[in-house]
């Protein structure tokens, strides 16, 4: 289809699917460097909670997860479920989400397990990861839900006007505040990425950023929240967190979100680069732990204790071992659908 377009059309849609890769990429990094540095002091590294490197990683919370929020309903609304074709839609993204949700859970739960000496004990609560909130897999159990939500949406026909979308998020976000901690099939993760996922799909669907003076006003409400933020994040009395659902969480994610995809460089040097790891961002986010997990290991062991080292080994590793492996699973079926989800 897209080469039977005009070719203004073509090049608009080229730069757009350039921007979502590099966006991609990005995110990919900000997500391996939680993840390589640790969510707080008794993981990965085991930085220190109210040192300067945990208040830089508080700083970008309201935009690491919020991004693949936002590129997931922006990347939907691109190719949307059709009317009558509700079962084959959510086949699709089961396989797509579930599946490999179920083979990594798996394999990190034994893997994880077994390095701590405790897989025989645990080993009766597997069930458990199938059906609750578990380390990074909650991301695919709630993208599943939205899907579920945004399918019987769209059947109703609510999502066709801006201000159908606008009630949805608001709803969502409302929700949100209140069973955030619902862990149960990752309801509250759900809830959480909802109002990224339709201001994506609004950003697609209706293109409020080409309307003049939007992407100032856009800027100017960015700047604010995250200037508000940051004052949060700095003065924040000692060992308390940042939580994810904040009024300012969607102005200072949405608002970034939008940005990025209006003007993140798609030409400049690293932004290719960039645009590959977003090729393979599903593997990225899959399999990072294991090799992060695995660089941490190997480097402690050979008496490692630099930490710009241990940082700068795990990133590479973390991203360009899932890409590495991707490559291995793509060649045969089976893996291409066990692992990837895809046909």
């Amino acid at each position: 289809m897209l080469d039977q377009a005009p070719p203004a059309t073509r090049a608009v849609a080229t730069v757009e699917r350039d921007r979502i890769q590099v966006m991609r990429g990005l995110a990919c990094l900000l997500l391996v460097l939680f993840h390589v540095i640790g969510g707080n002091a008794h993981d990965g590294l085991r930085v220190s909670d109210d040192g300067w490197i945990r208040k830089g990683l508080d700083l970008l919370l309201y935009i690491r997860m919020p991004i693949f929020g936002f590129l997931s309903g922006y990347v939907y609304a691109l190719r949307p479920t059709e009317r009558g074709r509700l079962l084959p839609f959510l086949r699709g993204k089961a396989r797509r989400l579930l599946l490999p949700l179920a083979t990594t859970s798996t394999l990190f739960f034994l893997t994880w397990n077994a390095l701590d000496g405790a897989l025989v004990q645990r080993l009766p609560e597997i069930w458990r990861i199938y059906v609750f909130s578990y380390e990074i897999f909650w991301f695919l159990q709630a993208m599943a839900l939205i899907f579920v939500g945004i399918a019987a949406l769209e059947g109703l026909e609510l999502l066709r006007r801006p201000a159908g979308v606008v009630a949805a998020a608001v709803t969502a976000y409302l929700l949100a505040t209140q069973f955030e901690i619902v862990s149960f099939l990752s309801i509250g993760g759900a809830l959480y990425l909802a109002p990224y996922f339709l201001l994506g799909l609004a950003a697609c669907r209706f293109k409020p950023m080409e309307a003049r003076g939007v992407p100032w006003v856009v800027a100017a409400i960015l700047i604010c929240a995250f200037a508000l933020h940051a004052w949060k994040v700095l003065t924040l009395p000692h060992l308390q967190s940042v939580g994810r659902v904040h009024l300012l969480s969607p102005l200072v994610g949405g608002g970034a979100s939008l940005l990025l995809l209006r003007y993140i460089p798609t030409d400049w040097p690293g932004s290719g680069w960039l645009a590959r790891v977003g090729d393979s961002s599903f593997a990225i986010f899959l399999f990072h732990i294991f090799f992060a997990t695995a660089s941490r290991l190997a480097l402690t062991k050979l008496g490692v204790t630099d930490l710009a080292t241990l940082v700068g080994v795990g990133m590479a590793l973390a991203v360009a071992g899932p890409m590495a492996l991707e490559a291995l699973l793509k060649r045969h079926a089976v893996t291409r659908r066990v692992f990837l989800g895809l046909n």
